[in-house]
């Protein structure tokens, strides 16, 4: 991570610690609230005791809008797990075809709650206002899991500040398409409250509410995909080391330390290691996007069709390993032609070797050490 991209992280930290530590303050926070973080779909009432709460010692109504995204820091404080993005993978991310989810891969996950962070442009909405990072958790219940995102937002008219955005929940049933989230009753509750609130209080017309939820959607949608990547056999991850340097602190900077974080870089060699192959008969048949389940027989006779030369759009593809194929490993295939020659065909390889993270971990998933 360059300097800038750093400097910016340091603010976008440093801003959202000040704020959410002063609500902190106010409330009284304790140790029984932090019992609630991870079941916050199903404590439906903490969201209203914390916002009477803030109401009680603040008397700003408008500080209670900070409970949701409040609720994400306090749940991700407890892992501290950054991970940034490069811009060339969010963009690629936010084009990859509809694929179906499969919930046993995100609860594989080394940690339940995450800041995504987008240090370079960031996710455009409109009017040039960006989404800079959303904290995402995740929640695994018996029938679906919930996933919950709060976004921190950029607007110009306020300089350099960054605001919580919208946030939302909804849950994930194996094997949901992408795109199904948006018809679940809870979008589709959230994207009613969220009409009637630009329509309200912001006095748009129809024309400029449809423009804003269809920006707050590929957001969303581009998330969603990132949340997948990460969980993918083939996941561009680094590890950003610290530096063991102390650095002297500079006159400018606040008082206060900036949180220490457990940080990752994403897609950071997406534009570098990109090499040139042909793709093979086998590779043209691995089109779609859910699992394969055709017969050898089957898959043998159609290896040997040959196809015309196309396009394929960025997709995810499912596979069985193991004894048994009993094992389900996701991987990212990026924008390649099919059919052509040796040097018109690209795709995107990562050799990445995954260090065990430390941390906090996802209570559903983790192993405990065998006794010897």
């Amino acid at each position: 991570m360059n300097n800038n991209n750093r400097e910016s992280l340091i603010a976008l930290l440093t801003q959202t610690q000040n704020v959410y530590q002063d609500i902190s303050r106010k409330i009284l926070w304790s140790a029984a609230d932090t019992e609630h973080l991870d079941d916050l779909m199903h404590a439906k009432e903490l969201p209203k005791e914390i916002g009477s709460r803030l109401l009680s010692a603040s008397g700003s109504r408008a500080l209670t809008e900070y409970v949701p995204s409040f609720l994400a820091y306090k749940a991700w404080q407890r892992t501290k797990a950054v991970y940034s993005f490069k811009q060339e993978l969010v963009e690629a991310m936010s084009q990859t075809a509809d694929s179906s989810i499969y919930v046993s891969l995100l609860e594989r996950l080394p940690f339940k709650d995450m800041l995504f962070f987008f240090p370079e442009e960031g996710l455009p909405l409109l009017n040039d206002e960006r989404i800079r990072g959303m904290y995402v958790h995740i929640e695994s219940h018996p029938e679906n899991l919930w996933i919950v995102v709060n976004t921190l937002d950029h607007a110009p008219q306020y300089g350099s500040k960054v605001l919580p955005g919208i946030g939302m929940g909804f849950p994930i049933t194996n094997g949901m398409k992408i795109s199904e989230v948006f018809e679940t009753p809870q979008f589709l509750e959230w994207l009613s409250a969220y009409k009637r609130s630009l329509g309200y209080f912001n006095q748009l017309d129809e024309q400029r509410i449809e423009d804003l939820i269809s920006a707050e959607k590929r957001a969303l949608n581009t998330a969603i995909n990132l949340l997948y990547y990460l969980s993918a056999k083939n996941a561009d991850i680094k590890t950003v080391k610290r530096s063991k340097k102390q650095h002297k602190p500079s006159p400018s900077q606040n008082d206060d330390p900036v949180p220490a974080v457990k940080q990752f870089d994403v897609g950071s060699e997406y534009a570098e290691i990109v090499y040139r192959h042909l793709s093979d008969n086998v590779d043209a048949d691995e089109d779609d996007d859910d699992i394969p389940e055709e017969a050898p027989a089957v898959r043998a006779k159609k290896a040997g069709k040959k196809r015309r030369p196309h396009a394929r759009r960025a997709h995810w593809q499912h596979y069985w390993t193991g004894e048994g194929r009993k094992n389900l490993e996701l991987r990212w295939k990026s924008d390649l032609f099919v059919g052509a020659s040796r040097d018109d065909q690209a795709t995107v390889v990562y050799e990445v070797s995954k260090e065990p993270l430390k941390g906090k971990r996802n209570p559903n998933t983790s192993k405990k050490k065998k006794k010897k």
